[in-house]
């Protein structure tokens, strides 16, 4: 008989399954919001020691063509941790992107970005087989609520994404809001290329 334990062992998820990030690795998607809509990439380019001298994730984006920012990730075990968009400012503590697990993974998080307070809460969960570009994949939902900023422009943010194992995001829809405004944007995966010899 196989122990439990090492059955449980089976079933778990490593994160790096839903955020494959080799270097050379590049996601096209199209974002749409109320009234704009642009190309949106990510590649991994060379890891990066931050402020702690230790290596991250380095993922740089651009829009339409041009450099928009970097960030910078890691993972450990079942999370991935967003370190911050600069090298030498770190987000303290790491904040959490999603966790996975066999069962429905929740977390919460307080602290300061870009200098203004963000408080989130999240949840994640396997959500069976869909298809991906024409090959059907496994999946994690991730769900997120937060507010950031202080009044009076304090906005409440909702987002929800879909992760597909061996190909990252795929898909997320945010929503932000303040007393006066609201805003709705939507991120749809288009293609995406990992280094010749390595599959998805």
């Amino acid at each position: 008989m196989i122990p439990a334990v090492i059955m449980m062992a089976w079933a778990q998820s490593d994160a790096t399954e839903f955020f494959p990030a080799p270097q050379g690795a590049k996601w096209r998607y199209r974002l749409e919001a109320e009234a704009v809509a642009m190309n949106k990439t990510e590649e991994v380019v060379e890891p990066v020691k931050l402020a702690d001298e230790l290596p991250a994730i380095h993922f740089r984006t651009f829009r339409n063509g041009r450099v928009a920012g970097h960030t910078y990730f890691r993972v450990d075990g079942d999370t991935v941790y967003l370190m911050g968009t600069s090298p030498t400012r770190l987000i303290d503590p790491p904040r959490i992107v999603f966790k996975v697990g066999v069962k429905k993974q929740t977390w919460s998080w307080k602290g300061l970005e870009e200098g203004l307070p963000l408080s989130m809460t999240g949840e994640s969960d396997l959500a069976g087989e869909k298809d991906v570009l024409g090959q059907k994949r496994k999946t994690l939902k991730v769900r997120v609520n937060a507010t950031y900023g202080e009044e009076p422009m304090r906005w409440a943010i909702k987002q929800e994404a879909i992760y597909a194992a061996g190909v990252g995001l795929v898909e997320m829809t945010e929503e932000r809001s303040t007393k006066k405004t609201r805003e709705r944007s939507v991120t749809r995966l288009e293609s995406f290329t990992f280094p010749e010899g390595l599959k998805s």
